[in-house]
């Protein structure tokens, strides 16, 4: 899955977003010379925004943009996020630094007694975003009412991608 060769006395660091399972670690050296290492293991669930009840809050979004910033693909396959908008707004919302060929769903949602209306027949926008080529950025502008929304990004990459999400209102 991933491999280093560091030689000397610096620090490694490995990060991968793994399925569940089993996994074995080797380490070894080429050379006869023993030497000694310490070796940390660290496992963390990426459930955060996995629902909309743990939806990431960009607060009320303005002229001034509400930033985040994720990874999607095989293991973390969709975050939420909720903003707010005062009065009659046109709303950008746009995804951006993602790999080339990337492709997410973005669902745009309004809010009934503070749940989100998820059918697809209540959802504002349900659009389909690809970074093609060496474009990485797409984007869907709405013109939405004073209230609560959600957006859901779906992944439909195997192989994942990091996004910035940007939520500007004009």
């Amino acid at each position: 899955i991933q491999t280093s060769a560091l030689t000397g006395v610096r620090d490694d660091v490995a990060s991968q977003y793994l399925e569940a399972g089993t996994y074995y670690l080797r380490v070894y050296t080429n050379s006869k010379v023993r030497t000694r290492y310490t070796l940390s293991v660290k496992a963390v669930a990426d459930t955060e925004k996995n629902t909309w009840q743990r939806a990431g809050d960009l607060g009320r979004i303005g002229s001034k943009a509400a930033v985040a910033a994720n990874t999607l693909g095989a293991v973390d396959t969709n975050d939420w996020y909720r903003f707010t908008v005062k009065g009659v707004k046109k709303v950008t919302l746009r995804l951006d630094q993602m790999k080339a060929g990337a492709t997410t769903q973005l669902r745009l949602m309004k809010t009934q007694s503070g749940v989100p209306l998820t059918d697809a027949v209540d959802r504002i926008a349900d659009t389909t975003l690809k970074s093609a080529g060496t474009a990485t950025r797409a984007q869907v502008v709405e013109v939405l009412t004073a209230g609560t929304y959600y957006v859901q990004l779906v992944s439909e990459d195997s192989g994942g991608s990091p996004y910035r999400f940007v939520a500007r209102a004009t």
